[in-house]
């Protein structure tokens, strides 16, 4: 992990997508960063160790397969236009979900499970002493068998 905060650009300057201005600022803060300056000579070891190794062949056959694949997927427009109505109508069930839990408190006069009953209660004196094992391990049987 690198500590300077402006080592994620390093990335942008190694591959030249700044400006001229903000090259001329990070090539300032590099010669004062250390950090950073590691940062740039290890992307620079990555792309020269990247550069020796050759892309396989890949059969123009399977080229097309891939393309004719591609083509009969749906469009973008139409699985981000679902993916915006199942996040509004995921937003709108919390909306809901929010205002009925703070109107009825979540109470519908059901009793609570013996751990929630122990859990909202205030420890007496003698509860309030550190549980046995034998309380926690009978505290999480009853927790994972739903048994009260």
């Amino acid at each position: 992990m690198n500590p300077c905060p402006h080592s994620e650009r390093a990335g942008a300057y190694h591959d030249g997508e700044m400006t001229p201005q903000a090259r001329a600022d990070f090539e300032a803060h590099l010669a004062a960063c250390e950090s950073c300056s590691r940062q740039l000579g290890r992307l620079q070891q990555l792309t020269a160790l990247l550069q020796g190794v050759q892309a396989p062949a890949v059969e123009e056959q399977l080229i097309e397969r891939l393309h004719a694949h591609v083509d009969t997927l749906p469009q973008i427009g139409a699985v981000r236009r679902l993916a915006q109505a199942l996040a509004a109508t995921a937003a709108g069930i919390i909306v809901v979900c929010t205002v009925a839990l703070a109107q009825g408190n979540g109470a519908r006069g059901e009793t609570p499970a013996a751990w929630e009953a122990d859990a909202l209660t205030p420890p007496t004196t003698e509860a309030a002493q550190a549980p046995t094992e034998d309380a926690t391990a009978a505290w999480v049987l009853r927790d994972l068998t739903g048994k009260d």
